[in-house]
């Protein structure tokens, strides 16, 4: 089984969140005893949807997601601004109102990758189901 889904949006925060809704979703359609999983995976798309519009792009946003056997990769797409060359994922202060948005993603996903192209930047987040689990882990 493969769904592949692409959408390419405006840069507002209040449609891209329903990104994030619609992997819930679709994974909770596809793997019933993955709805914890789901919910983690909608924050983590969110999250990096936020990050694109406050960092990065100023017209739209492209997000491609292919959901295979138990696999689930998300590409975000954004023709913003230049990507630090490091993007901190560190511990940050759970008191600070901003800056922890990449260290949850890290805890969510088992892989994350930036690539800074010419004129984009695509972040990329993997995330493995295991077949019979219904936590994140």
């Amino acid at each position: 089984m493969k769904l592949i889904f692409e959408l390419t949006l405006p840069s507002k925060l209040d449609i891209l969140q329903k990104v994030g809704e619609l992997l819930e979703n679709s994974v909770k359609n596809f793997y019933p005893n993955q709805s914890d999983v789901a919910f983690y995976l909608n924050l983590a798309v969110t999250e990096a949807l936020s990050n694109a519009v406050k960092h990065g792009a100023k017209q739209e946003i492209t997000v491609k997601i292919t959901v295979e056997n138990l696999t689930i990769n998300i590409e975000i797409i954004d023709k913003g601004g230049k990507l630090d060359k490091n993007p901190l994922i560190n511990n940050p202060d759970p008191y600070d109102e901003s800056g922890r948005g990449l260290f949850i993603i890290s805890k969510i996903v088992d892989k994350m990758e930036f690539i800074q192209t010419e004129d984009s930047t695509i972040f990329t987040l993997t995330k493995n189901l295991k077949p019979n689990s219904t936590t994140i882990n």
